[in-house]
């Protein structure tokens, strides 16, 4: 399976601009990178926490009330930061 790539275009005087682009990695791609090399299991919600804090959420789930209720443990926190780097999603 491949990542999805997007891209932040603007359109100036006729032109388009990409100003950016980057490939997003599934949540699964990046759980299985994760038990690959880490042999371990994290949560979705923990990946969505750790991208949220690089801004690459763009919003609530929509079955999320309030604030996050399980945040990502800080033990999973680097492993997850590595996958999102290993995707190219962070630097």
């Amino acid at each position: 399976m491949r990542a999805q790539k997007i891209a932040c275009m603007h359109l100036l005087d006729g032109v388009l601009f990409i100003m950016w682009e980057i490939e997003l990695a599934t949540y699964k791609q990046i759980q299985e990178y994760i038990v690959h090399k880490y042999d371990v299991a994290v949560k979705t919600c923990w990946i969505a926490d750790v991208k949220d804090s690089h801004g690459l959420v763009k919003g609530p789930a929509p079955n999320r009330e309030g604030e996050r209720k399980n945040p990502c443990p800080l033990k999973y926190w680097d492993m997850i930061k590595d996958a999102l780097k290993y995707f190219g999603m962070i630097q």
